[in-house]
């Protein structure tokens, strides 16, 4: 299968996985088989955006290909780059952040080892209301 027609199909799979009913577990769970089917997953995080509590929650992170234990952060007043998705609501690529002028935390993380890109999808699902619509 060509890689543009795998792409599509994954892209698919993903629609449908937060389209659907399943549990937020199950979705996070189906996202990350399907992201990571066209993406490198080394460095993946599927963030959900609590908006009575105003957090960042990070259900699933990866980091060099290491799990990272679920965590949160404040989002108000928080100028990164998930909280630039999720206040415009709109994908967010960067294709060379070495080229940027801003210093993001991805690269205050890891200075030896600086991310080269960074991708951000915003996904809406009002099934998943009770748990967080936002993700």
């Amino acid at each position: 299968m060509g890689r543009e027609r795998k792409d599509l199909v994954a892209l698919y799979n993903i629609a449908v996985a937060v389209g659907s009913s399943l549990s937020l577990k199950e979705v996070i769970w189906r996202l990350y088989k399907e992201a990571t089917r066209s993406i490198d997953p080394a460095n993946f995080a599927i963030v959900i955006y609590d908006e009575h509590k105003d957090k960042l929650i990070f259900y699933l992170a990866y980091d060099q290909f290491k799990p990272i234990k679920p965590f949160a952060l404040k989002h108000s007043g928080n100028h990164g780059l998930i909280s630039q998705v999720l206040n415009t609501k709109e994908p967010h690529l960067i294709n060379d952040l070495s080229r940027t002028t801003d210093q993001f935390e991805i690269n205050r993380m890891h200075p030896h080892k600086p991310a080269r890109s960074w991708l951000g999808v915003p996904f809406f699902n009002a099934n998943l209301s009770g748990e967080n619509a936002q993700g």
